[in-house]
Parts: C-alpha cells; sequence; structure tokens
C-alpha cells in the first residue's frame, strides 16, 4: 500500500511482553496504546491479554491498535476432573501446582475436591495452586456401645455417623437386649456411613435338662449329649441311672454338666 497509505496484516501479540509487542506492532507502521490491565483465561500476568485488532486482520497503516495486560491468569475450575485431567490442565498453562490429598462425602476418590486460589479467582505472579484431590470419605471411631440397649447402641453409631446391624448373640455376663459389644470392636477406624456389626445379647444359652433317671448308661449319655449337655458320673461303677443334677425339666446352660448317680449293682 505504500509508505504513507494501504492497510497492513496485524501481528499476534497477544501472550508477548508489553515491550516486545509494541516493538512488532510498530514495525508494521501500527500506533500502539496500552490500556487498563484484564485478568485472562489462559496469559500470565504482565504479558499481553488482548489486543482490540485480533492477529491475523487487516488494518490501516498508522491505525491504533489498543493492548492491555494480564492482571492474571484466571484459576480455572477444575472440581470433579480427574488428578490427571487437573494436573493436565495446569501444565498447559504452564501453572505451577502441587497435590494434596482430602476427604470428601461427596467426591469419589482421585478426583479433584477444589483448588487452592479457589476457580474464578486470579493467580498473582510466581504463586502455585494447590489442588486438592479426593481419598474418599473421612475415617470415624467406633463408639463403645457395649452393655447399652440396642436402641442407645444404634443411636450412638448414627452420632459417629454410622449405621448399625443387630445381629442377636448368646452371652452368660450381658443382659438380653443389651449390646455386648460390635464388629469392628470400638475404637476401630473405619469409613464414614459404614454398617457397624452390633451384637445383641440373648441372654445365657440355656437347654431344658432331660430326664435320663432309670435309662442305662450309654442311653443317657447320648440323651444328654444330644440336649447339649456333658454327662458326669459321681462313681464310674454301675449300668443304670438312679438320680440325675439338675432334676429333670431345669434349664441349664449349654455345655453345663449334668451329674448322674449310677446304681451299685
Amino acid at each position: 500500500g505504500g509508505l504513507l497509505g494501504g492497510s497492513v496484516r496485524v501481528p499476534e501479540v497477544v501472550g508477548l511482553e508489553i515491550a516486545e509487542a509494541t516493538q512488532d506492532l510498530q514495525s508494521r507502521g501500527l500506533r500502539v496504546r496500552t490500556a487498563e490491565p484484564v485478568a485472562s483465561d489462559h496469559v500470565h500476568g504482565g504479558l499481553v491479554a488482548t489486543q482490540s485488532v485480533a492477529g491475523g486482520e487487516k488494518a490501516g497503516r498508522n491505525s491504533t491498535v489498543v493492548l492491555r495486560p494480564s492482571l492474571g491468569i484466571i484459576v480455572p475450575d477444575l472440581a470433579g476432573r480427574s488428578a490427571g485431567g487437573a494436573g493436565a490442565r495446569l501444565e498447559e498453562l504452564k501453572i505451577a501446582f502441587r497435590r494434596q490429598d482430602g476427604t470428601s462425602l461427596t467426591v469419589p476418590a482421585g478426583r479433584v475436591i477444589r483448588t487452592h486460589p479457589r476457580a474464578g479467582l486470579v493467580l498473582g505472579s510466581g504463586r502455585r495452586v494447590v489442588v486438592v484431590v479426593s481419598v474418599g470419605k473421612p475415617k470415624v471411631d467406633v463408639p463403645q456401645v457395649a452393655g447399652r440397649p440396642l436402641a442407645a447402641a444404634q443411636a450412638a453409631l448414627v452420632e459417629a455417623h454410622l449405621k448399625g446391624r443387630a445381629e442377636r448373640v448368646f452371652d452368660d455376663d450381658v443382659p438380653s437386649g443389651r449390646a455386648v459389644g460390635t464388629e469392628p470392636g470400638a475404637g476401630s477406624r473405619v469409613t464414614w456411613g459404614s454398617t457397624v456389626t452390633v451384637r445383641v445379647s440373648k441372654g445365657p444359652d440355656l437347654v431344658e435338662v432331660p430326664d435320663v433317671v432309670d435309662l442305662d448308661r450309654e442311653e443317657a449319655v447320648e440323651r444328654l449329649r444330644e440336649a447339649g449337655l456333658l454327662p458326669r458320673f459321681v462313681l464310674p461303677v454301675g449300668s443304670v441311672v438312679i438320680d440325675q443334677s439338675p432334676e429333670p425339666g431345669e434349664r441349664a446352660r449349654r455345655g453345663s454338666e449334668v451329674r448322674l448317680l449310677l446304681n451299685l449293682l
């Protein structure tokens, strides 16, 4: 177009130093004006964030191109991304970062919970972004519930952010209806929201003592063992049971002994 007129193709100067961009534009016969800085989603602080005439477009010689420097990069929203994907995006933006593990009730393990600074804030020059990556739900302690009524034991688990599942068991020492203990045991560290088994006493395991009087020795032994009891002979001689203790019909703990007296003839 000649030295005094015509048009020139505007160079792309976004991302360059202001001085370098100015020199490049002026060398093409363009005027340059620097305006107020703005935050950018991809240009680091101090570099050219925007130019009023896009690179590659034509402009009249001696026309003015307005440059706006970057205040800094706006921290991108990485929440929910995989840790690898978040890192790749920050590397693409040439943003230094470090990973920090964190717990979350909603964000799956391996996904980004948040960043510091948070998304949308302008990252100052030289600052590093901390990427908080979920390791899953937090751990909580299993409370001590032994000896409590089932309802109170369940309430204690709910307060500890756990679920309870009752399992009825025989126990010689804990009254019926009260908690014997839990699985996992009290003080164990488990994942928030986990189900804990509460063992609830049914009381002692009692069986009815059968009547074995007048039975021969072998038959009496078999009858008692079928009932879950152990025979113990007061005297080892004799062939027929003439007395027993506990009495027939009484309740005895499973596995306990029944004393038998045999005839001596």
